[in-house]
């Protein structure tokens, strides 16, 4: 017979086994791995095809094939005349799904980006606003990234009052020579949108070069970017002033809008007059290959590339918050005397292989980023 002591022991030993094996067969919750690859959504404020905004989203493919990204697009329509309500809903909705994504970029909405940014750090999502600027008035209020908002991690935008300012300069580098005492050739304007912050940035640059120069700008229009509506307001303009042979446009949309007024009313000729567009789209480019339009300032299609760059450092441990959370993108002025190689690349463009991995401060070992514009596109 087994002593007290012996019989406890025993006791003791099946009531562990029993234990152990049924710790073994209780089914525990199965933990995933960490996702190999980031999960990025990009908000195109606009609709598939658009002329500018399109290419932007090519670009974001294009380097998310390269660095192995997943992104997904989804399109605000811009038509919307509640662009600004449905464009912050999509960030919400994004922000509320399952999986999240690792990353929303987004363009900064005037009045409602302060909102978009507060709904994706609730969901402690990481941001990147892109290709337009943040209204000075906004900008002291919700800080710079990673200050008031910790998910924002950054924003690349041209700055809009240069790229009007070197789009005037240029310009005016094609008007014919005449004599200082001749009277300055009259001019006028055609801009995006009176709520637009890039429309007032342009216009701000376009006006602050132009007093002290030979050109004497009558006025300057709204036109909404859109082909048609600066088409009817050259007419209206030019009905007005006459005399006007110098046209500056807030973008390539409207610079041919303005050209097709010249054809309707019958006073097109070629070097007559001085016509400048912003965005180098396609159509923009062949206007200026035919000696239509004279130039373009543009490249900021690629700050969906560059975007993808510090998205791709991110996620490999490179801490942005030590770096410039502040880009501005680089930008370049076409003319019929340089616009031949950057076309031929850009026509087809969604089928180039283009690296962006020398940008990659994780892949280049560098400390600052040095976007460029020609390595990628020149020839």
């Amino acid at each position: 017979m087994l002593s007290a002591v012996q019989e406890l022991s025993c006791w003791r030993r099946l009531l562990t086994g029993t234990v152990l094996l049924c710790l073994l067969l209780v089914p525990f919750p199965t933990w995933s791995a960490p996702a190999s690859t980031a999960r990025v959504l990009f908000i195109n404020p606009t609709w598939q095809g658009h002329p500018h905004w399109q290419r932007i989203t090519d670009t974001m493919q294009m380097a998310a094939r390269e660095f192995g990204l997943q992104l997904e697009v989804v399109y605000a329509g811009y038509e919307d005349r509640n662009k600004r309500l449905s464009y912050k809903d999509l960030v919400v909705k994004a922000s509320l799904e399952t999986p999240k994504p690792d990353y929303v970029v987004f363009m900064f909405y005037k009045s409602v980006g302060a909102e978009t940014l507060a709904a994706l750090e609730k969901a402690k999502i990481h941001s990147f606003t892109i290709n337009t600027p943040i209204p000075d008035n906004e900008r002291q209020a919700i800080g710079l990234p990673q200050q008031r908002f910790k998910y924002w991690l950054g924003h690349i935008a041209p700055d809009d009052r240069i790229v009007g300012a070197q789009l005037a300069i240029a310009m005016q580098g094609l008007l014919a020579p005449q004599p200082q005492t001749q009277a300055p050739v009259q001019g006028i304007g055609l801009t995006g949108d009176w709520l637009s912050s890039v429309a007032q940035d342009r216009q701000s640059g376009f006006l602050s070069v132009t007093p002290a120069s030979r050109v004497w700008i009558r006025q300057v229009v709204p036109a909404g970017w859109e082909t048609d509506k600066a088409r009817s307001k050259t007419q209206i303009l030019l009905q007005r002033y006459p005399d006007s042979r110098f046209i500056w446009c807030a973008s390539d949309t409207m610079a041919l809008g303005a050209i097709d007024a010249l054809k309707a009313m019958g006073r097109w000729q070629p070097k007559a007059y001085v016509i400048g567009g912003v965005d180098w789209t396609a159509q923009g480019l062949d206007a200026i290959a035919r000696g239509e339009l004279d130039a373009s300032v543009g490249g900021h299609f690629l700050d969906g590339g560059w975007v993808m760059v510090m998205i791709y450092d991110h996620w490999h441990g490179v801490r942005l918050d030590k770096r410039k959370t502040l880009i501005t993108s680089p930008m370049k002025t076409l003319t019929q005397d340089n616009v031949q190689p950057y076309r031929d690349k850009l026509k087809k463009w969604s089928q180039q292989t283009i690296s962006f991995l020398p940008f990659s401060l994780y892949h280049n070992g560098r400390n600052e980023y040095h976007f460029a514009i020609e390595p990628l596109l020149a020839p």
